[in-house]
């Protein structure tokens, strides 16, 4: 047989959009978004588990009815090609995800109707989550069906495009406008995935689960027969290939190659870095899949992990929530106010994550603190003195108008990222992102030189927070966090609802990291807000910098599936 049907993740090659794709992607969720009465919101994490089912000839229907019974409050969500699959053999799932952008009304991949995938005998309460660049016709076609619908995005320039945004004024009272933003805000899967099968995942993360049952995740397909070995795309591309792992061999085709090379990324990185727990179900066929899974998986220790889901800490301070309806997407909190024995700490807790968020956007033009130059001289002082010259990244986290990441920048002649929560932040500093510094971006793991903030009050859980940003520092990188006494427990505010003395930063910090410095300011500085206002009378800075412990302990993984 001839070597060339060999391919590897590596030299792997798939097409990119023409401009007539992306025009036609715009109008898709411009139609969309019309189309689409709710839209998915973020949920905080919690302890139900996620029965996520792809649509591979290794299912196992039995195995997923066990799992479900085992865990009865989790929640079932699965691909189009799976659904039909599911309800006849009596298993209703409680989402399924749709994000195919071409004509309903051609044939599949693999030789299915599309519309007849979604169509089913009856009614049912399974809801449709369709992404806004997915075909219109799977949303008409879904409303005319009378079933329920959810809309989610993935990419918010094409949201702005097809919004026709070309910018967010600062302050605005046209309310469709503000109705148009939320719709982006608020549902956008940050986290990629090329295919259904990623996105459910994704999705699952999204609305607040950390334990995944995998199952039909194959990666893979029956070897081709003799006159479909060497057949052809339009283009001229070979369609079905060899790939190996684990010294097995298995054929695949372009769509489940990226898949697969998609999960042994997310085997490798997600349960350390977002906390995932995954459990996968090889059903009744070895797979691809299941083949990097074991190789990957099976050598992680959650021991060995960053973050440990049973320790998270949402739920050993009575704030999280159990995710109770997926149709309203509305939970009930531990609506108290969490309060150290001595008060020297303090966490207020919101009603969801939209209440948080809602919160920080509307008081950023009012309470947004103006970092002091000469501060952030003295702070560049000390890390040049930690780390040497050779200072490459730095992130700013919650810094809206840019000016500390402007500061390091040319202090420290390095590229250093800023990060807010507020919609309009970017047209400030072109190095300021709109992110929830709550989250990690993949490519930040070990990333950077220092981490800074002043806004470490405005989280809604410090210790996650610490844990994330921790997850970024390289080998020797260190975080400072600035301190003042408007961050102590007498001066709590909604928007702002983390307190606590700088003795309790002390604790916090040294109880999992190494303490390096606390260095005060040389002399006292008022605070000013976004309008040039003094909001407090002259007080001293402190900047806590620590590091990560060493671990001696090394985690054994395959990264390489075609070894």
């Amino acid at each position: 047989m001839s070597s060339d049907n060999w391919i590897s993740s590596d030299n792997l090659k798939t097409g990119s959009e023409t401009l007539e794709d992306k025009k036609y992607l715009i109008d898709n969720i411009r139609e969309n978004i019309n189309l689409i009465d709710h839209w998915i919101t973020q949920s905080y994490a919690h302890v139900s588990h996620a029965i996520i089912v792809s649509g591979g000839d290794s299912l196992d229907f039995d195995e997923i009815k066990q799992a479900k019974l085992k865990y009865p409050n989790s929640k079932i969500f699965c691909v189009k090609h799976s659904l039909k699959k599911l309800i006849e053999n009596g298993i209703e799932p409680d989402m399924c995800v749709i994000v195919d952008n071409r004509n309903i009304k051609d044939k599949s991949s693999w030789g299915y109707n599309r519309d007849d995938l979604i169509l089913v005998k009856g009614k049912i309460d399974t809801i449709f989550c369709i992404l806004s660049r997915a075909n219109p016709g799977y949303t008409k076609l879904l409303k005319e069906n009378g079933n329920k619908i959810l809309g989610f995005h993935i990419y918010i320039q094409e949201v702005l495009d097809a919004l026709d945004i070309d910018y967010i004024p600062e302050k605005n009272n046209d309310m469709e406008l503000k109705r148009r933003l939320s719709i982006l805000t608020n549902s956008n899967i940050t986290l990629q995935g090329s295919c259904a099968a990623m996105q459910c995942l994704n999705i699952a993360y999204f609305m607040g689960f950390r334990k995944m049952h995998l199952f039909g995740y194959d990666g893979n397909i029956k070897k081709p027969g003799p006159d479909q070995i060497n057949k052809k795309d339009n283009d001229g591309n070979r369609i079905y290939f060899r790939t190996q792992c684990n010294n097995k061999i298995f054929w695949t085709c372009t769509e489940f190659l990226v898949m697969a090379s998609e999960f042994e990324n997310k085997f490798q990185t997600y349960p350390t870095t977002f906390g995932i727990k995954f459990y996968f179900y090889k059903g009744k066929n070895e797979t691809l899949i299941s083949n990097i899974y074991d190789s990957i998986i099976k050598n992680l220790s959650m021991n060995d992990s960053y973050f440990n889901f049973e320790q998270y800490s949402l739920s050993n301070n009575n704030y999280y929530k159990e995710f109770k309806n997926i149709t309203e997407k509305k939970a009930k909190y531990f609506n108290k106010l969490i309060r150290s024995n001595n008060n020297d700490l303090v966490i207020k807790s919101f009603h969801d994550y939209n209440e948080y968020k809602q919160y920080q956007i509307e008081s950023a033009d009012k309470e947004i603190i103006i970092s002091n130059r000469e501060c952030i001289e003295l702070i560049s002082d000390h890390i040049e003195d930690i780390l040497g010259e050779d200072i490459k990244y730095g992130i700013c986290h919650g810094s809206y108008f840019g000016h500390e990441q402007k500061f390091f920048s040319e202090e420290l002649d390095c590229e250093v990222l800023g990060t807010d929560i507020c919609q309009n932040v970017n047209k400030f500093d072109n190095n300021t992102i709109i992110w929830d510094y709550h989250e990690i971006k993949g490519e930040w793991i070990k990333k950077f030189d220092f981490i800074y903030s002043n806004s470490l009050d405005h989280s809604y859980d410090p210790f996650f927070c610490l844990e994330q940003w921790m997850k970024c520092l390289n080998e020797n990188g260190i975080c400072i966090l600035e301190w003042t006494s408007i961050h102590d427990v007498g001066a709590i505010k909604k928007q702002e609802p983390f307190k606590a003395s700088l003795d309790r930063y002390k604790k916090i910090i040294t109880e999992k990291y190494e303490l390096i410095d606390i260095i005060k300011s040389p002399r006292s500085y008022p605070i000013y807000n976004s309008n040039g206002k003094k909001i407090t009378k002259p007080l001293f800075r402190f900047f806590i910098i620590f590091k990560n412990k060493i671990n001696e302990r090394k985690t054994k993984i395959i990264q390489n599936m075609n070894n």
